[in-house]
Formats: structure tokens, C-alpha cells, sequence
């Protein structure tokens, strides 16, 4: 639904924002995207989504791709993702133009159904604890500037902070920060400083990226790539569905020592109320030098931005010079690859 008011919480699953202009204005355009998903959350309605490039061409310009390319990303790292062909929609840009936007619909809609086990856990700390899933900087960093007034950038959850970019032909955006270091979600281990007490950075962001950072030391548990479905599909027989994942999971993993939580995780395939995940933290943004999984060597696989190790069961998986990840889910069979973000 896109209509509620106090007291209809139990009865929406998820408010979308309606029927959002296809541009970029903060009165009713992409950027008033971010401060209604704030509010909804703050007043418990903690599923939401929205149309991804708006819906409602009426008084301005159909989608282009700009808006597209820039709508595609927020809407990856949003509770829901929801795409639209708008009200105009024979003029609104969409994904099938050219090879370039099938692939950028592609990887950021592959990465928000990865993030489904991180957002079902943010879904036990809504019935545990009353947090939303999009939360204001002030709720984990009450000392950062702005945390409490700004209204361009979120976190999803307590370790995700999301900060599209929401003017036309801008290539880089200022992010406030809480304290600490603070890596990119994708790409190389290259921090940015948020000092003692937090700070404003200038972050740069591609047509075909968004601002996406969090705090030095988190893990996050994923489910693998190429996950097709969360529900049974069987008029898709070749899909990939959840229940075939079962228990596998990707975790990725970052430099530098958890503050609070963000080393520690406990998903759907762990014992109930156990901490099923830990990080410890790796000093160096550098590449190990090696591995052992619960004491034996274990190959470490270098791509570009990470090294990768595979594991079975649960166990410790302890880097050469540092930092260590211990697993502990009951769940023998389960296939875990962990992947440490390096440097370049």
C-alpha cells in the first residue's frame, strides 16, 4: 500500500512511495525517496520500497538513463526492489535499450537478492528491538554531522550506508561518516576517514555506481550469487530458489577492528539467539599471505579487490598476520566462501 496512518503498521507488509516523478527533485522526484523511507521506518513501517525511476511523467520529462542508471542502484540497496515501466511508458527509459543497461539491471539486482540474508536478520532486530531497516546515520552514530537532520543518505541495517547520488550530471557526492574508517561496499579496500567523532567526505560515483561504504571490521553474510528466487519456482525448473541454497553462504569480510556489532551476525541458518558469525578484524588492507581452516592450510583464491577462501562446516578460519572468522551454525554441510577485501 501507499496510504496508512498510525496504528495501520500490522496491517501494511510494505508501503511503497507512491507514484514518484520520473526525475530527480526532492518534491517528488528521486530524491524524496530517501527522507520517506526515514520516516516510515522511525514510525514503524519497516518494509519499504519504491518505484524504481519514478511513475508519474505528468508536468516533467520522461525517465532517461541517467535517472534510470542512478534509480537502479538505490533501489538494489532498498528493502524492496521494484521496477516500473511509468506511466509513459512507451517514453521512459528502461532496461532493454542497449547491452550496458541489461548488465547494470543485471548486477545490482543479482547483489539485492544476495543481501536477502542480512535483510532477514534486520527483520528479527524490527520484531526484537523496534529498528528499522532504513535507519538515519543518528541511530548508530549520533555524533557524526548531521546524523540526525540529513536527509540524502541511509543506513540499511547498522553497517550499510547508502548514499545515491541525486543530481543530474553530478559524478561524485559529499557522505557524512560516522567515526572511524569506512570502506566502499564494492571495488578495492580503500578507506575514507571518518576521524574520532565522524566526518564529511567526497566520495566519487560512476554513472554505473553508488556511494556505498561501511565501517572498517564488518562482516556480512550473504547468500551466493545467482540466487533466482526466495520462493519455490516450479514452473522454473532451472531457477535457483533459496530453500536450494539452504545454508550456503558468501561472507564478506573487511579490514580493520569491529566497533559494536559489525563484526558479529546471526542469520536464519544458525541456532537461535547464537552468535553464529564472528570477525575479529585484520589490521592491513593487504593480501594474507595464507590461511588455515580449524588449523590446516586452505588455498586462498586472489581476484582484483579480495582473496577468497571456500569452506565446509563450521570452524575458524584464521589469515596469515592477522584476523580471524569463526563460524558456528550446526550446519555440517554447508559451503561458506569468504571473501576478504584487499587493497590495490
Amino acid at each position: 500500500m501507499r496510504s496508512a496512518w498510525l496504528g495501520s503498521q500490522p496491517l501494511a507488509p510494505i508501503v511503497w512511495m507512491g507514484d514518484q516523478q520520473t526525475d530527480f527533485s526532492a518534491g517528488d522526484g528521486q530524491a524524496s525517496v530517501i527522507p520517506m523511507m526515514l520516516g516510515l521506518g522511525l514510525t514503524g513501517f519497516p518494509y519499504v520500497g519504491h518505484d524504481v525511476a519514478g511513475y508519474m511523467s505528468q508536468n516533467t520529462v520522461p525517465t532517461d538513463r541517467e535517472l534510470w542508471f542512478r534509480w537502479v542502484t538505490l533501489g538494489a540497496l532498498s528493502p524492496v526492489m521494484r521496477t516500473h515501466h511509468g506511466r509513459s511508458a512507451r517514453d521512459n527509459y528502461q532496461w532493454e535499450p542497449d547491452a550496458t543497461s541489461i548488465a547494470h539491471l543485471r548486477t545490482w539486482s543479482r547483489l539485492h537478492m544476495q543481501l536477502v540474508p542480512y535483510q532477514w536478520g534486520l527483520a528479527g532486530a524490527v520484531e526484537r528491538d523496534g529498528l528499522p531497516l532504513v535507519r538515519p546515520l543518528g541511530l548508530e552514530h549520533p555524533r557524526a554531522p548531521g546524523a540526525w537532520t540529513t536527509i540524502d543518505q541511509f543506513l540499511l541495517g547498522d553497517r550499510l550506508l547508502v548514499a545515491p547520488v541525486l543530481e543530474r550530471g553530478a559524478t561524485s557526492r559529499t557522505v557524512a561518516l560516522g567515526a572511524g574508517r569506512w570502506f566502499p561496499l564494492r571495488g578495492p579496500a580503500l578507506a575514507h576517514d571518518g576521524g574520532a567523532d565522524g566526518a564529511e567526505v567526497r566520495v566519487d560515483a560512476g554513472l554505473e555506481s553508488i556511494p556505498a561504504l561501511v565501517p572498517e571490521g564488518t562482516l556480512l553474510v550473504l547468500w551466493p550469487d545467482g540466487v533466482d528466487s526466495t520462493e519455490p519456482a516450479p514452473a522454473r525448473p532451472a531457477a535457483r530458489t533459496g530453500d536450494e541454497v539452504g545454508a550456503d553462504r558468501d561472507v564478506w569480510l573487511w579490514p580493520g577492528q569491529p566497533a559494536g556489532d559489525v563484526g558479529r551476525w546471526n542469520d536464519e541458518a544458525g541456532p537461535a539467539g547464537a552468535a553464529s558469525w564472528s570477525w575479529s578484524g585484520r589490521g592491513p588492507a593487504a593480501a594474507p599471505a595464507g590461511a588455515t581452516w580449524n588449523g590446516a592450510a586452505v588455498p586462498l583464491v586472489p581476484g582484483p579487490d579480495e582473496v577468497a577462501a571456500t569452506v565446509t562446516g563450521d570452524g575458524v578460519l584464521e589469515f596469515a598476520g592477522g584476523g580471524s572468522l569463526t563460524i558456528s551454525r550446526g550446519a555440517p554441510g554447508a559451503t561458506v566462501t569468504v571473501r576478504l577485501r584487499v587493497g590495490p
